[in-house]
């Protein structure tokens, strides 16, 4: 596997991964509205601001896309792990990277957003605090996540 920055020009196929995993991992727990503002938020527009202001890695096994994440100040977002590379080890080793990313830069306290599906993920990874979340969408439904800290020294 290989673990490094991304750069400018694998932002479509990193969003085709984002796309691809939502999809298949959200499908039966958020309805298309919920689909659609995380497809949104995560654009390749997004992408690129996360690739200017902070730091986005990518994760290859060969010549294979398999996972991803982003880390803006004392956030990390924007992880996603292929559906059929999830359970390798793969996003907990993405989310070290980045948190020893945000220590470098001192920060002693990490935040994230946490989907429904990732709650295990993360509380498993060390993060607590878990603090409900319900986005209204311009259509009147609701998302619901998390918002999650862990501290890092």
């Amino acid at each position: 596997m290989e673990y490094r920055a991304a750069n400018a020009d694998e932002v479509a196929i990193i969003n085709s991964l984002i796309e691809r995993t939502i999809h298949e991992s959200y499908r039966t727990t958020y309805s298309k509205s919920a689909i659609k503002f995380f497809l949104e938020f995560h654009s390749c527009e997004e992408i690129t601001n996360r690739m200017k202001n902070g730091l986005v890695v990518v994760v290859y096994d060969s010549e294979k896309l398999v996972g991803t994440g982003s880390l803006l100040g004392n956030k990390i977002l924007g992880v996603f792990i292929d559906p059929e590379e999830q359970g390798k080890g793969i996003g907990a080793t993405i989310m070290r990277h980045l948190e020893n990313q945000a220590i470098k830069l001192g920060c002693s306290t990490i935040e994230l957003s946490v989907s429904l599906p990732s709650y295990d993920f993360y509380q498993k990874i060390g993060y607590s605090g878990f603090k409900p979340v319900k986005k209204i969408l311009s259509d009147g439904s609701a998302v619901d996540y998390y918002h999650a800290t862990k501290n890092l020294v």
